[in-house]
């Protein structure tokens, strides 16, 4: 896996579990703009636990991942990074 590849798998995750109830739910909480999909934070949690487990991520690859997951502002894209 590149970064690259880590970048298109986390997205399409996020695309997959978007959840329109759980982000206006979320939106509540934030004053200025919320740009998010909506994902749980199970779903969030089980990913990250997936790739924690997975022996091809490694934080050299996180980090080289991490300006295009910042870049995008799309909220938990951003999260990942903060794994």
């Amino acid at each position: 896996m590149n970064a690259q590849e880590l970048v298109e798998n986390l997205q399409e995750f996020c695309r997959e579990n978007a959840d329109s109830e759980v982000l206006e739910k979320n939106r509540k909480l934030f004053k200025d703009d919320y740009d998010a999909y909506g994902i749980s934070q199970t779903d969030m949690d089980f990913k990250k636990r997936e790739l924690l487990h997975n022996p091809e991520f490694t934080m050299d690859l996180l980090l080289k991942a991490a300006p295009e997951l910042i870049k995008s502002e799309k909220y938990e894209e951003t999260s990942f990074v903060l794994i």
